[in-house]
Formats: structure tokens, C-alpha cells, sequence
């Protein structure tokens, strides 16, 4: 069904009255009342629309909302409220380039003692009196082309929200920030040497090799 402007709805049923077509101008009356119904709709949602990020606006980039993960961990219990450093868990960050993801011995390692009757530390004591990995669910992947090196970044001081977000204030982890090409020569050159004596390279073999 075809939906006219509000106007043009308003003066046809105006018309209708003085033709004395009532059939017409309950057609008109259920016409207009969608309009209207479709119009408070458009303009709630422009309400309530959260505004865009300068990020957001130049690239697009809304984020990507966090996997679901087969053990709920919940990065906001251990980094804000119990203070965990990030190298506890992700020790090799600082060694290699690679940031490791816990095995399920380092998890059980405190969780045999610490709220072992929450039904997701179930889960990890499944797992490892089954001697299984926990298969979590990559959240921060760059392409095979691109070769993001952890520990030059954890030398230089670099915080890890600076690419990764406030893992802190996450319930589900997400990636925040697309880590595209241009957002890390961006941080390259503004930031130069503010956290590392030698400025950051921005030539293409720094990454592409």
C-alpha cells in the first residue's frame, strides 16, 4: 500500500467529509495513522541513536561486538576489580610477538581454590580433568600480511588499551578499534617518541615483510 505525505493524507480526508464518502475516509483516517505511527518511530530511534565517535565518522568503524566465548570470562572482575596485570595471563606479550591465550592450567591454577562452585569455573575444571584447551574465540586478528609484533610495542611502553581497548570496563571482550593501516601509522607519527627514545618507523617493511 502505497503511503501518502501527511499533508496530502490530512486533505484528502478533508475531502472525503464534504463528498460524504465515509468508506474513503476511514481508508484515508487508517492511512494517515500509519504514517504518523511510522514517523514517531523514525524519530525515537534518531533519539536514542548513541553519537558517533571522531573514529567512528572518519572510517566507519562501530566496533565489533564481542564472540560468544565457550567460558564466560570476565576481564572487568579480574583487571578493575581484582587488579590482575595483563602479563599474568598473556605472559609472552613482552617476549614474543605473539600474545599468548591462557592454557586452562593457569586458569585452574587459581580457580581450584577460588569460586569453584560458580558454574563457569565448572566448566574450566571439565576441561581440565579432561586435559582439553579451552577453545577460545580469537577477538583481535590481523591479516596474514600484516606482522604485528607484540613485545616491540610492550618495550616501547605502549599501553595495551591503547590497541585493545578498556578490557577493564568489558563484560564480553571486544575489538573496539579496527587496526587498520592507517590508524597504526596515525599512532606511529603522533606519538613518535613519547613512549620509546627511537621513533616509531612508519616504512612499509616495519609491518609488511
Amino acid at each position: 500500500m502505497r503511503i501518502l505525505s501527511y499533508p496530502l493524507a490530512k486533505r484528502s480526508i478533508i475531502a472525503a467529509k464534504k463528498m460524504g464518502l465515509p468508506g474513503l475516509t476511514q481508508t484515508w483516517r487508517t492511512r494517515l495513522a500509519t504514517f504518523t505511527g511510522v514517523l514517531i518511530i523514525l524519530l525515537g530511534c534518531s533519539l536514542v541513536t548513541r553519537p558517533q565517535t571522531t573514529h567512528e565518522r572518519k572510517t566507519g568503524w562501530v566496533g565489533n561486538p564481542g564472540p560468544a566465548q565457550p567460558v564466560a570470562f570476565y576481564h572487568q572482575v579480574h583487571v578493575s576489580e581484582l587488579h590482575i596485570p595483563c602479563a599474568y595471563c598473556h605472559w609472552t606479550a613482552a617476549t614474543s610477538r605473539e600474545a599468548n591465550i591462557p592454557p586452562v592450567e593457569t586458569c585452574w591454577g587459581c580457580h581450584k581454590n577460588i569460586s569453584i562452585t560458580h558454574p563457569e569455573i565448572a566448566k574450566v575444571r571439565k576441561y581440565y580433568l579432561s586435559a582439553q584447551p579451552i577453545p577460545w574465540v580469537r577477538v583481535n586478528q590481523q591479516p596474514d600480511y600484516v606482522h604485528f609484533s607484540h613485545t616491540a610495542h610492550v618495550s616501547a611502553n605502549v599501553p595495551c588499551a591503547t590497541c585493545h581497548g578498556e578490557v577493564g570496563k568489558m563484560l564480553v571482550v571486544s575489538q573496539p578499534i579496527e587496526m587498520n593501516m592507517g590508524w597504526c601509522v596515525t599512532c606511529h607519527r603522533s606519538n613518535e617518541k613519547r613512549f620509546h627514545p627511537k621513533k616509531a618507523a612508519v616504512d612499509c617493511y616495519t609491518c609488511h615483510y
